[in-house]
């Protein structure tokens, strides 16, 4: 028997380069620069990194059209998969076949939005978008898109387009999804943002522990979204990611705040 979930993860890894300024420049101005840090960072790595340290195994990073074979062995007791748009649109697609003949469900965070990526919705079985990405993937745009309300028409507009459980992220709002024909809201916990760079890798890092580990779609947004909130609470990608120890006392000490409406 398994001890910890195994999670795989499609994607690729960069070294980010970090400049402090007072302000970001507008066009044509020069400002005077500050720290400087490089940070190990990659959407496929910040999300392989969030779900080791969340309890999975196996939380591996591939990337490039000639590794399908070392996936196919990779994903043979995986519990779920997890693909971004960091890779080419026609390789996830090819990863999403590899999943659907072995059985194994896919999360999708549809960042950075491509144009012509929406032929992978209907691919996938969960997709992670944040409100600007799920306009863009709907061409919806929502005047009040901080509004649960506005953020569930998204959502109805995914299914529309094929999506099987669309969970949009609001950033300091939490986050709206529908399971079944049921919309909900997953209110966020408080913290004080210093740095939201890998806040949505971490929410979906800990979405996919929490799933593969067997919860409900309820308490694994719940999970997923106090790890995206610990995250945003610290500087940097990777090293800012939550500990398992972290999440779980959130959880035993605080209320649930997942409303069905």
């Amino acid at each position: 028997m398994k001890s910890k979930p195994i999670v795989v993860v499609v994607g690729s890894l960069n070294m980010d380069l970090v400049i402090e300024a007072e302000s970001l420049p507008t066009k044509g101005q020069t400002v005077q620069g500050g720290g400087f840090r490089t940070t190990p960072g990659g959407k496929g790595a910040n999300q392989a990194v969030a779900a080791a340290r969340l309890g999975a195994d196996g939380a591996n990073t591939f990337c490039g059209g000639n590794e399908l074979k070392l996936l196919k062995e990779a994903i043979v007791d995986a519990d779920i998969l997890l693909i971004q748009n960091e890779v080419p649109s026609g390789f996830n697609e090819s990863v999403c076949a590899l999943a659907e003949s072995e059985s194994l469900s896919v999360i999708w965070d549809p960042a950075p939005y491509k144009r012509g990526c929406d032929s992978l919705i209907p691919l996938v079985n969960i997709l992670t978008p944040n409100v600007g990405e799920a306009e863009l993937l709907t061409d919806l745009p929502i005047s009040q898109s901080s509004n649960v309300e506005n953020v569930y028409s998204l959502c109805e507009e995914l299914l529309l387009n094929g999506a099987s459980t669309p969970i949009i992220t609001m950033g300091d709002q939490g986050a709206a999804y529908y399971s079944g024909m049921q919309a909900y809201h997953c209110k966020p916990i408080e913290v004080t943002q210093v740095d939201s760079v890998s806040a949505g890798d971490a929410f979906t890092g800990g979405l996919a522990v929490a799933i593969a580990e067997g919860l409900d779609i309820h308490a694994s947004v719940r999970f997923g979204s106090i790890a995206g909130a610990l995250a945003a609470s610290r500087l940097g990608s990777q090293q800012s990611m939550a500990y398992r120890s972290e999440v779980d006392n959130i959880l035993a000490n605080g209320p649930s705040s997942q409303n069905g409406l």
